[in-house]
């Protein structure tokens, strides 16, 4: 539709209401819709949304109007746009799907997307797929018609020939009934599918690759070309990769694999396996014919043995490396106790003989990195399950010792504070609407749609009954636990405890009040109604009404000072105001309706609860802190606990979830004021020293703790290192020197050979040497007094990093000029290797001496032979890649790139894991020399400590289960051997 046209659309009807747009305001709609496939739909929801908005109001008719008859840009932007129009509509539809359904619609949609790489790194796009695709399941099919009927999906018919390529002319082409996204906005504006791609995205990439290769595969096939098929076949890592995710069902969340796809991967596994059958009988026949007949029978004997020690080695390492796909793909489905005890139980059997001696160092080495990803990323400490509906409310006494919780299914619970229950309090004949603790924790009163408040003690004994002429909404105990609030009907009313009797009735709000709760002097109270305002009253008189939802308000709380008050509504935000009714924030970021908020005892921060099945934290600046997911429905409820530290939540699932706010933290080095450059391990793997640009280098030990700052340098600290016995340090900076340093931090000696910024230093193994390469085109090596012994500068151009062989009889340069150089200190002879298609930034010898790995801008690590002979090329970052480590058993590296993640590979080229965890370009990583930790330093001003010790993280991951094993054991998964494991 030409622009003209479309703005006619778009004022036309309003006119005809006598409604106008603010100025700009269709140019900005145009603007939003102008490109997108099928946007007249969209365009109709967007205005209907925006009117419906703008209707604040009632006309003398009693009909909504559009107050001053202008539709407002602000309103507009609140609605974020159409993109937000789009999310409001898709969110609406998935809501009102059953959770079958739900868990159809993510495979639909993730079938529709393919992740292409850009310039910019990766990126989700719309892809088009056969209908056929979804044959054989009437139910998707069915979902499928929906999502086409409401303009979410958009269906049409090309001509396609065998190989799948679209053709202008349809003469002796095949019919095609295709499926796409209709918005591709949809993949930037709808969380939900955000959050899924985010998942999967490793999937997805993996997924689509098989279609492709199977695709082609096909195609050969079809040409009877058996010979060119076989070599299509998948092999070597990628197809014990693809393997090894259908064995762990990870397909099963895209929809799973079509036949031709399973029959492809069982092709290429068979044909792999009759290669190493081949293999295997031509070394037999080598044997029979090179020894005598007694020979033959002992080696085919010890031949069978070796052939079934390869297959079980074989077996025990595909099921563990199926664990690790299944503890993350259950951390990432927020299946976060599930995942926690997969890692549990996977660490322990790793441990166990023969596990510990069959699994390979590469699955040891994916096993811990998968096992710390769910230990330090799980928040969830237990589950409660006991409640046979909606849990609808949740209050932690004030000293910290009880939960006390309320549900549809009409029963109050009481817990210890560990999650262990301790009563099932009867008497309501309804749905549970509200509890609340005195604030001496002796009493717990909760309030029913039976129009009844029952007070309890905490021995599950009822102390007093009152009833009332409506369904009750809230109740709540003043400070000093002599008055209650009660909400009914459209007022609160104020009770003497002892007697009963009413002292005040609240009237004002022209809805249902829903929510009630004193200040914590217990001199004022808040109320908050479906009229959309929340009314703060004093001595019974009220003093301020706050506007400024669009929404009904579920929830208001004051803050622990009682100067602020936080209130949650139907209009997806929560806002903060302060005690004489300013509005100081709003929260938004809730997919759906804010159902609940609450502070945090020390008042700095506060937590909602929502329809869209989260629950985020926040600042009281409005900074989102964190989203905690796990719950499968809405979460009605919440409640911190006293110390802080833990959150309590109520669902529409039927569980209470009890969250660890801190969680299991990784060890962040945090000191320096400006990013770090360089760091190293000390020999002993019991101190890491960092150098930065704030122009200090930092000495930590093992535990996060600062040791000692050096001050000498006068400019940025660029690089660091260890000598072999751990008794010196030598930093290099951009003030042309380089210093050493005993390992208190006392400088012994500064270095001034160089003339401009020093790149890198080293130390040989043997303690004979010391190397420094710069900005001036030279590398330096110094004998162990400091004394200059030789400069290379011919041919060498800027070198970025140096490496010192194991043997220490050579070094290994990498710069600017793309290449791979090694310097043979004996001979003073240079060798060039091969080249990368940018800058050379880091090498490395592996610690056994066979192999150096060089890490580039061009987004590549290369693993060359120490001759010089190029074995493998990584690929996977999406950024320049500035430091490459060999872990200390010379058969993994990790890789740390600008694109702010760390890689840890396989020797042979396989990506065993990938870590996230910086927010600035990472900088420098290093395995420690005990193999227990990878450490990287980053432009974001911090060093991280990875734990990548099974035991260690084991442990942990008990210690995290603790509560939830010796309190749940109704849920603790049969034939389940974690309190042993624990030793609980």
């Amino acid at each position: 539709m030409h622009p003209d046209e479309l703005r006619q659309a778009i004022e036309q009807p309003a006119a005809k209401h006598g409604v106008v747009f603010e100025t700009g305001l269709v140019e900005q709609i145009i603007q939003d819709v102008q490109g997108q496939r099928g946007y007249l739909p969209l365009l109709q929801y967007s205005l209907n949304l925006l009117w419906e908005t703008e209707c604040k109001t009632l006309a003398a008719d009693g009909c909504a109007e559009i107050e001053n008859r202008v539709l407002n840009v602000s309103t507009y932007n609140l609605l974020e746009g159409v993109r937000g129009a789009l999310q409001t509509r898709v969110d609406k539809l998935y809501r009102n799907l059953s959770s079958d359904q739900r868990s159809l619609t993510k495979q639909i949609f993730l079938k529709l997307v393919n992740i292409v790489d850009t310039d910019g790194g990766s990126r989700p796009v719309s892809r088009r797929a056969n209908q056929s695709e979804f044959e054989g399941k009437d139910f998707e099919k069915t979902l499928l018609s929906t999502f086409v009927k409401e303009n979410l999906l958009v269906s049409s018919t090309e001509y396609q020939n065998e190989q799948g390529l679209d053709f202008k002319g349809t003469s002796g082409k095949k019919q095609y009934a295709t499926v796409e996204i209709a918005h591709e906005v949809l993949l930037s504006s709808w969380d939900e599918l955000k959050r899924w791609l985010e998942e999967e995205k490793e999937t997805i990439i993996l997924k689509n690759y098989l279609a492709d290769e199977t695709n082609r595969w096909q195609r050969i096939r079809q040409e009877s070309n058996e010979a060119k098929a076989k070599t299509e076949l998948l092999k070597g890592a990628r197809l014990e990769q693809l393997y090894t995710l259908r064995e762990a069902k990870a397909f099963e969340k895209l929809g799973g694999l079509s036949n031709l796809e399973n029959e492809f991967i069982d092709v290429s596994f068979a044909w792999s396996k009759q290669q190493e059958a081949q293999v295997k009988r031509r070394r037999q026949i080598t044997v029979g014919a090179l020894t005598f007949f007694l020979a033959i029978v002992s080696g085919l004997a010890i031949i069978a043995q070796k052939n079934a020690d390869e297959a079980n080695r074989a077996n025990v390492n595909q099921g563990f490396v199926s664990a690790s796909y299944k503890m993350t793909s259950l951390l990432y489905d927020n299946l976060q106790i599930e995942a926690l005890v997969e890692a549990v139980e996977t660490g322990d059997r790793l441990q166990r003989s023969p596990n510990d001696s069959l699994a390979s160092s590469d699955v040891k080495m994916r096993v811990a990195l998968a096992t710390g990803e769910v230990i330090y990323n799980i928040k969830e400490k237990n589950r409660l399950i006991d409640h046979s509906r909606d849990v609808s409310a949740i209050a932690y006494s004030t000293d910290g010792k009880y939960i006390a919780s309320g549900s549809y299914d009409t029963t109050v619970k009481l817990w210890d504070v560990n999650g262990k229950k301790l009563h099932t309090f009867t008497g309501h004949r309804d749905v549970i609407t509200s509890i609340a603790f005195s604030k001496d924790s002796k009493f717990l009163a909760s309030s029913s749609i039976d129009r009844t408040v029952k007070i309890w003690n905490i021995d599950n004994k009822e102390v007093k009954n009152l009833d009332f002429a409506e369904g009750i909404n809230s109740v709540a105990f003043s400070p000093d636990g002599k008055q209650l609030a009660i909400a009914s009907g459209n007022t609160a009313t104020i009770i003497a405890v002892d007697s009963g009797a009413k002292m005040q009735t609240l009237t004002g709000h022209s809805g249902d009040v829903v929510k009630v709760v004193f200040s914590p002097d217990g001199k004022l109270l808040a109320t908050t109604s479906a009229d959309q305002t929340v009314k703060i009253w004093n001595d019974g008189k009220e003093s301020q009404t706050l506007k400024g939802h669009i929404g009904a308000i579920a929830s208001v709380i004051f803050s622990p000072d009682g100067k602020q008050l936080a209130s949650a509504s139907a209009d997806n935000t929560a806002k903060l105001w302060n005690i004489e009714g300013k509005e100081l924030q709003t929260l938004r970021g809730h997919r759906n309706k804010v159902t609940d908020v609450a502070f945090s005892p020390d008042g700095k921060s506060l937590a909602t609860a929502s329809d869209d099945r989260t629950i985020k934290v926040w600042t009281v600046e409005g900074q989102e802190m964190e989203t905690l997911q796990g719950h499968s429905d809405i979460v009605r409820s919440i409640a911190f606990a006293s110390d802080g530290k833990g959150l309590a939540s109520a669902s529409a699932d039927k569980t209470i979830k009890i969250w660890n706010l801190e969680g299991l933290q990784r060890l962040v080095l945090k000191g320096h004021s400006k990013g770090v450059r360089s760091i190293a391990f000390s020999p002993d793997s019991q101190k890491v020293v960092s150098a930065s640009t704030d122009q200090t280098a930092k000495i930590w030990g093992i535990d996060g703790k600062e040791l000692k700052t050096f001050l000498g340098h006068s400019q940025k600290v660029t690089t660091v290192a260890f000598s072999a016995d751990g008794k010196k340090i030598a930093s290099g900076s951009s003030d042309d020197t380089i210093k050493i340093w005993d390992s208190e931090g006392k400088k012994l000696q500064t270095l001034t050979g160089h003339n401009s910024v020093i790149f890198s230093v080293a130390f040989s193994p043997d303690g004979k040497y010391f190397a420094s390469s710069s900005l001036d085109q030279t590398v330096k090596i110094w004998n162990a007094e400091g004394q200059e012994l030789q400069t290379i500068s011919e041919g060498i151009g800027e070198v970025f990093n140096i490496a010192f062989s194991p043997d220490g009889k050579q070094l290994a340069l990498a710069g600017k000029d793309k290449t791979v150089k090694l310097w043979n200190i004996e001979t003073k002879k240079l060798q060039t290797f091969g080249q990368h298609n940018e800058q050379v930034n880091s090498i490395a010898f592996s610690p056994d001496g066979k192999y150096i790995a060089s890490a580039s801008s061009d987004r590549t690590i290369k693993i060359w032979s120490s001759d010089g002979k190029e074995l493998q090329t990584l690929e996977g970052h999406n950024d320049a890649i500035a430091s490459v480590a060999f872990a200390p058993n010379s058969q993994q590296l990790a890789s740390a790139s600008a694109d702010r993640i760390i890689k840890v590979w396989s020797i042979n080229g396989n990506e065993l894991f990938t870590l996230k965890g910086h927010t600035d370009a990472i900088a420098s990583v290093a395995f420690s020399p005990d193999g227990n930790y990878l450490a990287s330093a980053s432009n974001d001003q911090t060093i991280i400590l990875w734990n990548i010790n099974v035991e260690s993280l084991k442990q942990l991951g008990c210690k995290s289960l603790n509560d939830y094993i010796t309190t749940q054991t109704d849920l603790v998964p049969k034939n389940s051997n974690l309190s042993m494991i624990c030793k609980l």
